[in-house]
């Protein structure tokens, strides 16, 4: 069954990238997979002005697979997020995200690089990676950048999770309203589809130059540390078994 849902709007001008993978929405290889055919679909759609991401269920998503973290594992899905959230970055379109309830972990990652994010009043973002004894890699990039990097850095070493109303004051969520999906489409009818679909594009490639560069740059080094000297410890694979044991892990500090 598909994990995601993709429909052209508004006489092709929207394209509707849904997650559907009860529950939770969990991010797994599969879904990146799914995403980028649905990249794919969007090469050569000059009349699309702006992608529009949301997600089925009470929750946008409880993260990435923590199974596909493991050792064997880990090596192939990490860079294929990674792979996918520059592809993401790279897009010459606006992307509006609906969140709804918990957007956390790769979640949080995926949607921080949204220009604009509508979320509804019970939802929340966080970066829990540190309490399974590793790191939010696209996050400790992104993070900084778009919070600022005391609250970046608050996020990713706490695991602490900010409220839809916390995320609008420091800019991250656009707004916060009842119905999140219908203020969006407002938003991306009044704002967004009248204007020239090539002016956006060009506009977005300057606005975003420095933004998509400094992502590129650094996501290389930072996946390195995750991967060879971080997954080279003992207390990531234990944090990760532990979660998915539903125990307390055991700390080696090692």
């Amino acid at each position: 069954m598909p994990k995601i849902e993709t429909h052209f709007e508004a006489e092709g001008k929207i394209f509707r990238i849904t997650l559907n993978a009860p529950k939770g929405n969990v991010i797994d290889m599969a879904m990146l997979s799914e995403m980028n055919d649905a990249f794919d679909a969007l090469e050569g759609a000059a009349s699309v002005r702006c992608l529009l991401l949301d997600a089925t269920g009470p929750h946008f998503s409880f993260g990435a697979s923590v199974a596909e973290h493991r050792p064997g594992a880990v090596e192939e899905m990490l860079p294929r997020f990674h792979a996918t959230i520059l592809r993401l970055a790279r897009l010459p379109l606006p992307v509006v995200s609906v969140v709804r309830g918990l957007c956390l972990g790769g979640a949080m990652e995926l949607v921080s690089l949204s220009h604009w994010i509508f979320a509804d009043h019970g939802a929340s973002f966080g970066q829990p990676e540190i309490e399974l004894g590793v790191f939010a890699p696209v996050a400790s990039i992104v993070l900084p950048l778009k919070l600022g990097q005391p609250l970046a850095e608050h996020l990713c070493l706490t695991g602490h999770r900010l409220s839809a109303e916390e995320a609008w004051k420091h800019g991250f969520v656009h707004h916060v309203a009842s119905d999140p999906g219908e203020a969006a489409r407002h938003f991306i009818e009044t704002e967004l589809l009248p204007k020239s679909g090539v002016a956006l594009r060009h506009a977005l490639r300057a606005v975003r130059h420095d933004f998509v560069r400094r992502l590129e740059d650094s996501l290389v080094p930072v996946e390195k540390l995750y991967l060879e000297e971080l997954m080279a410890c003992h207390d990531p694979r234990e944090g990760i078994e532990a979660f998915l044991e539903k125990r307390k892990p055991v700390w080696k500090d090692a």
